[in-house]
């Protein structure tokens, strides 16, 4: 089975960052951490050390974190996950509700899915969290012990094809999944699925897609960190931290499921190759 796998690419910070320091630089992987600031803001280079292409890059990161703003709303507050889940939105981060997401992607030159919920956007820009809601039932877990790695990433490898010819047609950069981050793995005390994508870009540039699957019990929420490779392992903290303030309501969690409740046609391996959803991995170029 190939499932279509639509890539969400992220590095526009650590980008800035770079090109202010380095004299005619393009758009890299490196990252800002969650706590810092970009090169620009650290080190406030007087206007006339900057080149005019340096400039142009930080006026347009400065107005894109406008947008960002502007289509949310900026923590600590509670942000409102559909119907079935909250999380905890700590300061320093922006909520994207489900009724500004489509805005999100386009501001950040993605497509958008009918399931995503909502969004949580550092306000540094150096990574952002998507949550994307598929109702298709419980997932039962009994394939924790026999998720095929390679045949997963071989059948995304292809999906991502189709994904490319509409990227193609819209004039965006093609996208390629060079392999794991890290292979698909559960935790059943918490019920996370949990994975990481290499991506590639025909742009040149390189992002990571870490993904979460958190089981409940009508359904399965994604919790997408979007980063570059370099940023990761600062990244997985932070992420780590915000998850823990993901909660379903009251009646939805996994263990809530009842004899009776609708089960999903599909197990662990099919929720990593897309399940019910194609795998919706992003760009934050």
């Amino acid at each position: 089975m190939t499932f279509v796998v639509r890539a969400r690419f992220g590095a526009w910070a650590g980008c800035l960052a770079a090109s202010l320091l380095v004299a005619g630089s393009h758009f890299a992987a490196a990252q800002a951490t969650p706590e810092s600031k970009p090169a620009a803001e650290k080190q406030e280079p007087a206007a006339e050390e900057l080149s005019a292409e340096d400039k142009e890059l930080l006026a347009r990161y400065e107005a894109k974190q406008k947008l960002i703003k502007s289509l949310g709303t900026m923590g600590p507050t509670i942000g409102r996950l559909g119907d079935v889940a909250e999380i905890n939105v700590p300061k320093g981060y922006v909520f994207i509700a489900s009724d500004k997401i489509n805005d999100f992607n386009l501001a950040h030159g993605n497509t958008t899915d009918p399931g995503e919920v909502g969004a949580l956007q550092h306000e540094s820009l150096s990574h952002f969290i998507i949550f994307e809601w598929d109702d298709g039932g419980y997932v039962k877990d009994d394939e924790k012990e026999t998720l095929d790695a390679d045949a997963l990433l071989k059948s995304m490898q292809q999906g991502q094809e189709q994904d490319n010819e509409v990227r193609r047609k819209e004039n965006r950069p093609t996208l390629t999944l060079s392999g794991w981050q890290q292979p698909p793995h559960y935790d059943e005390k918490t019920n996370h699925l949990t994975w990481g994508l290499k991506l590639q870009s025909s742009s040149g540039g390189e992002s990571v897609n870490y993904n979460s699957r958190i089981l409940g019990r009508s359904g399965v929420m994604s919790a997408v960190l979007v980063c570059s490779p370099d940023a990761l392992d600062e990244m997985l903290k932070p992420y780590n931290e915000l998850l823990v303030g993901y909660k379903y309501v009251e009646g939805e969690r996994y263990a809530d499921w009842k004899s009776g409740d609708r089960v999903a046609a599909y197990g662990l391996g099919a929720l990593v190759a897309g399940g019910a959803l194609a795998v919706a991995a992003k760009t934050g170029f």
